[in-house]
């Protein structure tokens, strides 16, 4: 059976500033570089990752989505894989919130209603995750989706709502972790 990887990019400029940063082409700050070259070496010895390889690899097309996915490929020391960029694992937009400061109590009520100006809906976050899944179940073997926070929530609510009703999509996910969805 085909199984299904995710990995948060590693920290950002302007997640260590504590800002909403979305659609902003953030590049990693230095100590997301490490975490992702780290992830990568941890990747054997991981319980998750032991024994895996991965038939594809998908990434965001943003910077730091990217340069995760290509440090995490150099630490694992995998053989010249294909990153294929992938425009639906993009983070969500976050309008006008882009760059402010970034709390829990605003990007928890961030569903559907009363948005801030630009901020793209939830619903339409999952949407693009049922279009990744449904795009990804024409590759055969083992795959890696590199990407962010929210995408990657939605992600796991598609798979909590069709596939694993034990998976919380609710549960934030670190930078630079690797995550099993399916």
């Amino acid at each position: 059976m085909k199984k299904l990887f995710f990995l948060r990019h590693g920290l950002s400029e302007l997640n260590l500033q504590y800002l909403f940063c979305g659609s902003t082409d953030s590049p990693l700050a230095e100590i997301g570089r490490e975490e992702a070259l780290l992830a990568g070496k941890q990747f054997n010895k991981e319980k998750v990752t032991k024994g895996i390889v991965f038939d594809a690899i998908l990434s965001s097309p943003l910077i730091r989505a990217k340069e995760t996915a290509e440090l995490y490929v150099k630490g694992a020391g995998i053989s010249e894989p294909e990153i294929t960029i992938e425009p639906l694992l993009t983070e969500r937009d976050f309008g006008s919130l882009e760059k402010t400061r970034y709390s829990k109590e605003v990007s928890s009520s961030l569903l559907n209603d009363n948005l801030p100006e630009g901020v793209e809906k939830w619903d339409d976050v999952v949407n693009r995750a049922q279009q990744i899944l449904d795009k990804i179940e024409a590759i055969e073997g083992n795959v890696l989706l590199v990407g962010h926070g929210s995408i990657g929530r939605a992600m796991k609510k598609v798979i909590n709502d069709n596939y694993n009703k034990d998976l919380d999509w609710k549960v934030h996910i670190p930078n630079s972790e690797i995550t099993q969805l399916l």
